[in-house]
């Protein structure tokens, strides 16, 4: 022990007399350890931690994605189908990227980011709100409700924690909405931990399956206990083509017709929500069975975690 105590007054005598490449020393030990740990983090975060789903491995991500880029074409038509048709999905749920909204409170405004969510979002999820209820399936219909989950951290600062829910209100760009529910405090949204506020995604079906206008949108499924990522995979692929062949034959019978007019009020906010992508008319396929005017796309499924 007296040895070792001698050996570090040597120590930080040397360094004394080299206060520059001391400094260069610890600069370089504090990066170095910065670096691994901040590396350990992310390790654990995306490879070790489980996701803070129920059954976290059944949940597969699904998209289109254009070929020769890294576009993606998940339309609300797919969506559709594959939530009415799959039987190797026990649920599929559709959502928006990050919307921007502006929260009025107390003559304060202030940005909030949300997202707009399918009405089974959480129960494909797995997930109960920490108050109150979930969306409504009449909600996520035309004029259907004016209602919104918010996060944990956002009630507690709005309303203080401990609050209960009891006809609580937001006023969301110059719109009052009511909260129907608080998400849990460890409830983190796909890709986006900052999202605070989560709206119902409103999609007119009519001018959706027609695939006239298309909303794009992000699509996580459940693989049923019986169902494999590749099997669910061949389902979904075979319900696009049949949709793709259906829509092909109607415009063949109907060359001349054009997109359903969206009603009023009809459709979706700004924000990757609110792209509509139109198919302009006759033009190159996109590979067999592709109706005309729409890029080639490659049927994407994998695991969440992978995603």
């Amino acid at each position: 022990m007296d040895t070792f105590a001698l050996d570090l007054r040597i120590a930080a005598r040397a360094l004394m007399r080299r206060p520059a490449f001391t400094a260069v020393a610890v600069v370089t030990l504090a990066l170095g350890i910065g670096a691994n740990t901040a590396l350990f983090s992310v390790v654990h975060a995306v490879l070790l931690r489980p996701l803070p789903f129920r059954d976290a491995e059944r949940l597969v991500h699904v998209t289109s994605r254009v070929v020769g880029s890294d576009f993606e074409l998940t339309s609300g038509g797919d969506f559709l189908d594959w939530r009415d048709q799959s039987r190797l999905l026990s649920g599929v749920a559709a959502y928006t990227g990050s919307e921007g909204f502006t929260l009025r409170q107390d003559d304060r405004s202030e940005r909030i980011q949300g997202a707009l969510v399918s009405a089974n979002f959480l129960t494909v999820f797995g997930v109960r709100p920490a108050q109150g209820r979930t969306f409504l399936p009449v909600e996520e219909k035309l004029q259907g409700g004016h209602s919104v989950l918010v996060s944990q951290r956002l009630w507690d600062r709005l309303f203080g924690a401990g609050t209960r829910l009891a006809g609580q209100t937001l006023r969301l760009d110059d719109e009052v909405w009511t909260i129907a529910g608080v998400l849990p405090h460890d409830f983190l949204f796909p890709r986006a931990p900052e999202i605070d506020i989560l709206e119902p995604l409103v999609l007119d079906e009519a001018v959706e399956r027609g695939r006239e206008q298309m909303s794009l949108v992000q699509v996580i499924g459940r693989l049923a206990p019986e169902a494999s990522v590749g099997s669910a995979h061949a389902e979904l692929a075979a319900i696009q083509k049949r949709a793709e062949a259906a829509m092909r034959e109607r415009l063949e019978a109907n060359p001349g017709e054009g997109a359903p007019p969206r009603p009023p009020g009809g459709g979706m906010r700004g924000g990757m929500g609110g792209q509509i992508v139109r198919r302009m008319g006759p033009g190159p396929g996109g590979g067999p069975g592709r109706p005309p005017g729409l890029p080639e796309t490659l049927l994407i499924v994998q695991p969440m975690r992978d995603w």
